[in-house]
């Protein structure tokens, strides 16, 4: 990006903007989720977001220049992310809620780390310590009780049991870009590259569908197809941006704006989502110690 370029297309500005299309995504996601199980929900933006980020490929003249190779790191990146990972995240969102989800997923930044300890050979640094105590707090204080009934907002075992879905979330999350790296490096086309993904996720769901037992049923109410179609125009929008972004601006600066959607959803739940779930200062305190932990780690390791 060059000197001229103006200030709505800084790398800073986009990150920031990705960051809160995605919270969008995760509020239309918690409304279209009332009746539609995850599987369907996971489906129909996988199928929508790669038909939209595909289509603007070809129109680019990416897709039809793609290599093999870099595709197919691509399509395995799509099936840790935008298919295991999405599920676990589609499950957490209809069980725990929107702004209880995003801040615990926002933790992935952790399992980068060790990611990066063990494939990189990198050594955590002071930074690292102090955000990975940043986020282990913000869980924990996330999954402090205060009720019984997840239903009602409240966070007691069952809620804590459901916390297993938006960690496991967090850990594909942060696996997915390690293996996308790899494709990257032979092929810049970010578009193509994100587009594969959300294709590839929408393949391996499909194969899985028969071996996920009740999680595995389609169905949904004709109300809430709009919302989840809007939530997959939001993150066919968020990602696809993100992943240009990175095209021009460095890693430290995108990925620690990113991390900020706890905060867009938390503010976002107060505005929109009063009659579906309880936000509180604990989760205010919660996403912040989050996003704090996730700066720390991407901007200083």
């Amino acid at each position: 990006m060059n000197a001229q370029a103006p200030f709505f297309m800084a790398g800073e500005v986009l990150a920031l903007s990705s960051s809160f299309i995605y919270s969008a995504a995760l509020i239309s996601f918690r409304r279209g989720l009332r009746s539609a199980s995850p599987i369907t929900g996971v489906l129909i933006t996988n199928a929508v977001a790669s038909i939209l980020l595909l289509s603007i490929a070809f129109s680019l003249g990416t897709l039809q220049t793609s290599s093999l190779r870099p595709v197919l790191w691509f399509m395995l990146a799509g099936c840790l992310g935008q298919g295991m990972g999405h599920l676990a995240s589609y499950t957490a969102i209809q069980r725990i809620g929107a702004s209880r989800t995003s801040p615990v997923q926002a933790s992935a930044p952790i399992w980068a780390v060790f990611f990066a300890a063990f494939f990189l050979g990198e050594e955590p640094g002071v930074a690292v310590v102090l955000g990975t105590l940043s986020i282990v707090g913000g869980v924990a204080l996330i999954s402090m009780g205060e009720g019984k009934d997840v239903e009602k907002g409240g966070m007691g075992p069952e809620f804590r049991r459901a916390l297993m879905f938006p960690v496991f979330a967090s850990f594909m999350y942060a696996a997915m870009p390690v293996i996308a790296k790899i494709g990257y490096a032979e092929q810049r086309t970010p578009f193509a590259a994100v587009g594969f993904a959300f294709f590839a996720g929408f393949l391996f769901l499909l194969v899985a569908k028969p071996f996920l037992g009740a999680s595995g049923r389609i169905h949904v109410g004709r109300r809430d197809v709009s919302w989840i179609l809007l939530g997959s125009v939001f993150s066919a929008t968020a990602t696809g941006l993100l992943w240009y972004t990175l095209t021009f601006s460095d890693v430290t600066v995108v990925l620690p704006l990113s991390r900020t959607a706890p905060i867009w959803v938390v503010l976002l739940s107060l505005i929109f989502m009063g009659d579906m779930e309880r936000v509180n200062a604990r989760l205010f305190g919660a996403a912040g110690l989050v996003v704090l932990g996730g700066f720390l780690i991407t901007s200083f390791r």
